[in-house]
């Protein structure tokens, strides 16, 4: 069965180092998000690509967050100067099409 497969599965740091997430979709899917779920709270959507182009990234902290997809494949999540408040889950999922 396919899934989208997403590394490292947990990440500890030290405040103010950087830290990477990658995703890679399920083949064929041209929608890719980068999700937030901070303890307590709901997911909330960091960014939306559709194939490599960012659609919505209005949610994504841009002082020390970045995402980018290269070939509408795979994608890459990262934080710079990593803050207390960043601790959260991040989960990547893709689709078809926008829904």
């Amino acid at each position: 069965e396919a899934e989208v497969a997403q590394s490292p599965r947990y990440k500890i740091t030290e405040k103010s180092q950087a830290v990477a997430f990658w995703c890679d979709p399920i083949s064929g899917h041209a929608t890719l998000y980068w999700y937030w779920q901070i303890l307590g709270q709901g997911p909330e959507l960091l960014v939306r690509f559709q194939d490599e182009s960012v659609v919505d990234d209005s949610q994504l902290p841009k002082d020390r967050f970045s995402a980018e997809r290269l070939k509408g494949v795979d994608s890459t999540l990262k934080i710079q100067l990593a803050k207390l408040e960043d601790s959260a889950v991040y989960l990547c999922a893709s689709s078809l099409d926008t829904v």
